[in-house]
């Protein structure tokens, strides 16, 4: 019974392991933030807030955040070619005298190349992928 306990534990440590050098949790490379917030930049201009525009005043801000939450090692993904995705957000939102009225958002899938042949690539974003909603308050 002992033996069966030790042995059962010891293969619990090399799982936790093992997953945790697969990497759990979210990742981001500040450098691919930085190149996926340029490309909205370059897109939609400048990020702003309290801008006047006809029904009042508009902020507009940009929202990148990692979607590939477990297999994150660098090493291994980049040794497989496994790119890193983000979800890229612009978020309009409207006020009138300081009460939200409508929030528009655009999303995009972005991709962080991995692998030798994609060393020198950026951060991207995936055009196609572009969602528009909108919300009324």
């Amino acid at each position: 019974m002992k033996k069966k306990c030790c042995t059962l534990v010891i293969i619990l440590c090399l799982v936790v392991c093992i997953v945790n050098w697969l990497g759990i949790g979210y990742r981001p490379s500040s450098s691919a933030v930085l190149d996926l917030k340029a490309e909205l930049e370059a897109l939609y201009g400048e990020e702003y807030t309290g801008k006047e525009v006809e029904t009042g005043a508009e902020d507009m801000v940009f929202v990148v955040k990692p979607k590939t939450f477990f297999f994150t090692n660098w090493n291994l993904r980049n040794a497989l070619c496994k790119d890193y995705e983000y979800e890229c957000r612009v978020i309009f939102t409207n006020y009138i005298e300081g009460e939200k009225i409508k929030v528009r958002t655009i999303t995009y899938q972005g991709f962080d190349p991995m692998g030798m042949e994609h060393a020198e690539d950026r951060a991207h974003l995936n055009i196609a992928s572009k969602v528009e909603t909108e919300e009324l308050r």
